[in-house]
């Protein structure tokens, strides 16, 4: 039961985190853009191992389903004994501050996720409420 419990709780922080993205990347020029981030580390791994260019919507639907599983892992370590949601919201924080400098350093576009002062935010902003989130649903279940 308790990895159900997890699991759930790192679902539920990715799918709000993924629909929060999505919004605003529909709705708001200086939204981050970690569905082109993700893209662009696809297309760079695919190239790595031979493989040519897949068409967009391929790429999208990589990125996305990518994007929700492993911030579904990511969130699911926000399980412990002590509180989950405390826990969450700190690696929220940490993975939003990972969007900001690893793409650089991984040799993506940094712009995806720090085009302006107001991208950078959002970008931290939406990975703490996908891993508040988690953390909330996993202290509900147990």
């Amino acid at each position: 039961m308790k990895i159900l419990r997890t699991l759930a709780g790192g679902l539920a922080g990715s799918v709000v985190l993924t629909a929060m993205h999505e919004l605003l990347r529909n709705n708001y020029s200086n939204a981050p853009r970690m569905d082109l981030l993700g893209e662009e580390a696809i297309e760079k791994g695919l190239g790595k191992i031979g493989v040519s260019s897949t068409k967009e919507d391929d790429l999208y639907t990589m990125a996305l389903v990518g994007d929700i599983f492993v911030n579904t892992l990511l969130f699911s370590a926000a399980a412990t004994t002590i509180s989950s949601c405390s826990k969450g919201t700190l690696l929220g924080v940490t993975a939003g501050a990972a969007g900001l400098y690893l793409p650089e350093k991984l040799g993506l576009n940094p712009e995806h996720s720090n085009k302006t002062l107001q991208t950078k935010i959002l970008t931290v902003a939406l990975y703490t409420i996908g891993g508040y989130v988690a953390g909330k649903i996993m202290d509900r279940l147990s």
